[in-house]
């Protein structure tokens, strides 16, 4: 019998189906053709949100196998079509399909698209509705994981969930606030008797805290909200506890960070979550300041009506679910930056990155998100100068400059400009490639380096070096 977590995975997927029956556009092909100044531009496959989206229900929903040497299945299933593969494939089958997928679009751009073109993620997806169907079980959409289809930024609109939310259960009744409150607000604080006004977006002099909870003009509870690890940015908890501070002077101050875990709630991925370690050291300056996990919000016992019910779902199958929990418990198993250059280095890394230009879609960036080109080659100097590299030579520079032109002259032109700059200013940093360059870096343990940034067309950056 299918769990209620395996259902949930199964919608999740189901919610592309109409898309890619439809026929939807998975992405095009761009440059492949000389410019005005008569040089070639590589082509290179530019991703729709539909195929991004996809990728990413895909791996968060653990239907993305790591470590799967998916080279070899493919080759001992040469002689066989992909939809055939998935007309009577079990969930093991379908896991082994999507993973061969996700894996080769690394290795080939386009290779999604080419799929989703000929109709095999189609009939990975039919074959998905019939595993959900022979479950026995019809759930209704999900709004939530509906959001998440259509578009990445989706965390202002859970925020504002919770704060309707909370002011819905004032009015209504007191179980989910004053559940909320319990896990929320320092021990000491009694349960408000007072008016609570509840705010959204609550502008101060740092920034915008997410939700402010004011009581009786006596005592103020911010709450930041975070429905994805990597938008947790250094320092963010201190700046918020001043603004308010400035905005709320002579009132009783705590501060609740909500993320998809907290220490409990993490197990054995808690080393690896900034949101746990930006915590902690808040809370050793700070005692007035509580983590708590999406987890314990969907864990309360609440008549909600339909709306809570599917954000319940959806906290316990994509916010705070076992497979993303399981995939940052891994994360020191995969070769990522820590692994060239220490967790130290990669996370101080990341999380600037991070607050630069928000997330990654599987480690591209499109350049026009970089609003500071010297600052954002500057963020690269955290790997160049972390201890495993330092020291270490590095090679001549072979990115001509009949090459570098199309970059230098592009919309982008600054920030390719300020990494060519950074690979001329440190003599172990390099640039290599014919039509796209890689920025590497000497590296005493990988004769040819290791990479730090790579070019796929003048719009487009792939960070660091994924497996």
């Amino acid at each position: 019998m299918a769990t209620p977590d395996l259902l949930e995975r199964f919608d999740a997927l189901l919610i592309f189906l109409p898309r890619f029956e439809s026929k939807e556009s998975p992405g095009e092909w761009r440059g492949g053709e000389r410019g005005i100044d008569g040089v070639f531009v590589a082509p290179w496959f530019d991703p729709s949100e539909l195929l991004l989206s996809f990728v990413k229900a895909c791996e968060t929903g653990g239907w993305v196998l790591p470590g799967f040497d998916w080279m070899t299945w493919r080759d001992d299933h040469a002689g066989e079509q992909d939809s055939d593969l998935a007309a009577s494939a079990d969930i093991p089958t379908l896991k082994q399909l999507l993973t061969s997928f996700v894996r080769a679009e690394r290795f080939g751009e386009g290779h999604l698209a080419a799929a989703a073109e000929s109709g095999s993620i189609t009939a990975i997806l039919r074959r998905v509705r019939e595993l959900r169907e022979d479950a026995g079980q019809v759930v209704s959409p999900n709004i939530f994981q509906i959001m998440e289809s259509v578009s990445a930024r989706t965390e202002p609109y859970h925020s504002a969930f919770l704060a309707a939310m909370l002011r819905w259960s004032l009015r209504k009744d007191r179980r989910f606030f004053d559940a909320f409150w319990h896990r929320a607000a320092p021990p000491a604080w009694s349960l408000p008797t007072s008016e609570v006004t509840v705010l959204t977006e609550d502008v101060v002099v740092t920034g915008r805290v997410d939700i402010v909870l004011l009581i009786g003009g006596e005592q103020v509870l911010g709450v930041e909200v975070k429905t994805r690890e990597s938008s947790t940015s250094p320092g963010q908890l201190d700046r918020y506890r001043e603004g308010l501070r400035d905005k709320y002077p002579g009132q009783d101050l705590a501060i609740a960070f909500l993320t998809p875990f907290d220490r409990g709630r993490a197990g054995d991925a808690a080393p690896t979550l900034q949101s746990i370690k930006e915590f902690d050291e808040f809370a050793s300056n700070f005692p007035q300041c509580r983590h708590l996990s999406w987890l314990d919000l969907a864990e309360v016992d609440w008549d909600g009506g339909d709306l809570w019910a599917q954000h319940r779902r959806y906290v316990r199958t994509t916010i705070s679910s076992e497979q993303r929990r399981l995939a940052w418990a891994q994360s020191s198993r995969t070769r990522e930056l820590a692994d060239f250059f220490g967790a130290d280095a990669a996370e101080r890394f990341d999380q600037q990155l991070a607050a630069m230009v928000g997330e990654l879609n599987r480690h591209h960036l499109d350049v026009s998100r970089v609003q500071d080109p010297a600052a954002f080659a500057a963020i690269f100097r955290i790997l160049i100068e972390s201890e495993p590299v330092s020291g270490a030579s590095g090679k001549p520079d072979a990115f001509d400059e009949v090459s570098r032109k199309p970059f230098l002259e592009g919309a982008a032109g600054a920030v390719h400009g300020a990494l060519f700059d950074l690979a001329a200013e440190n003599s172990s940093v390099w640039l290599e490639g014919k039509v796209n360059y890689g920025l590497r870096v000497a590296h005493p343990n990988h004769a040819g380096g290791v990479s730090l940034a790579t070019s796929r067309g003048p719009d487009r950056l792939e960070i660091g070096q994924p497996r």
